[in-house]
C-alpha cells in the first residue's frame, strides 16, 4: 500500500476523471455533445464509454478515501460495473449481434445503426483491461498486483500510441476509421486513470518502469504501421 499522501494524489485525480466524465454523460442527456468532444469536428466519447470512466474514478477514489475494508468490497463492485459494457460490446462485434447497449444508459440512438452511440473495438479493449486493473487495485494479493500491471500498463501503452497516432495525421481526430478510434476525452482520461491505478499499486510503477528500461521496443511508426493493420478490419467511427 501507498502511503497516505500519494493515496490522497491518487483519490483527487481519480476525483477529476470521474467529474469529467459524469458531465459528458449529463452532456449527452441534455442533448449537447460539444463536451463530448471538447473541439466541435472532433471524435466524441459515446455515453458508454464516459459511465466507464465514471465508475472507473469512483473507484480509484474510493480506494485513496475508503478504509482498506470498504475498498476491497466496493472497488471489485465498482470494476464490475465499469467491465460489463465494454465487454458486452466486445462480443456484439465479435458475434456480429446486436444488443442495443449503445441505449442501455437511456441515451437513444438510431436501432441497428453500425457505429451510433457504439464503442470502437479499440476502446472496448482498453476500457475492459482498465477495468480488470480496477478490480485488483485493492487486493494485496500477487494476482490483483498482476491485474493492475497488465491492466493499466497496457492501457497507458494505448494511450500513448493514440496520442503518437493522432499526433502525426491530426484528421484521425475527426470520425473517420482509422485508428486509434478514439475521441481525444478517451484517450486524456484513459492515460490518465492508467497511471493513478499503477500509482496506487505497491510497486508497480517501478516494476514497470524497470523491465521498460531493460526491453527492446519497435520504433514508432513500426508500432503505428502494425496497429494500422489490426484495426482496419474491425475500425469503427464512435469511441
Amino acid at each position: 500500500m501507498v502511503d497516505h499522501p500519494a493515496r490522497l494524489l491518487t483519490a483527487a485525480v481519480g476525483g477529476c476523471v470521474a467529474l469529467v466524465a459524469a458531465a459528458i454523460l449529463v452532456a449527452w442527456a441534455s442533448g449537447d455533445t460539444t463536451a463530448a468532444a471538447w473541439v466541435t469536428g472532433w471524435r466524441v466519447m459515446v455515453p458508454s464509454t464516459a459511465f466507464v470512466f465514471v465508475c472507473v474514478g469512483l473507484g480509484v477514489v474510493t480506494h485513496g478515501i475508503g478504509s482498506p475494508a470498504m475498498a476491497r468490497r466496493a472497488v471489485p463492485l465498482l470494476a464490475l460495473a465499469a467491465a460489463w459494457l465494454p465487454a458486452a460490446t466486445l462480443i456484439e462485434y465479435a458475434s456480429g449481434a446486436r444488443f442495443g447497449l449503445e441505449s442501455a444508459l437511456g441515451i437513444a440512438f438510431p436501432p441497428g445503426h453500425p457505429v451510433a452511440g457504439r464503442m470502437s473495438p479499440v476502446s472496448c479493449l482498453s476500457l475492459t483491461l482498465l477495468s480488470v486493473a480496477l478490480s485488483g487495485v485493492a487486493g494485496r494479493t500477487r494476482l490483483a498486483e498482476t491485474a493492475v500491471r497488465l491492466g493499466a500498463g497496457t492501457t497507458l501503452v494505448m494511450s500513448w500510441l493514440a496520442v503518437l497516432a493522432v499526433s502525426f495525421e491530426s484528421r484521425r481526430l475527426a470520425n473517420v476509421p482509422m485508428f486509434p478510434n478514439m475521441a481525444v476525452p478517451t484517450i486524456v482520461l484513459l492515460g490518465v486513470s492508467s497511471v493513478a491505478m499503477l500509482a496506487a499499486s505497491t510497486g508497480t510503477m517501478a516494476a514497470i518502469c524497470l523491465a521498460a528500461a531493460k526491453s527492446d521496443v519497435l520504433t514508432p511508426g513500426e508500432i503505428l504501421s502494425e496497429l494500422e493493420t489490426l484495426s482496419q478490419k474491425f475500425s469503427s467511427p464512435s469511441s
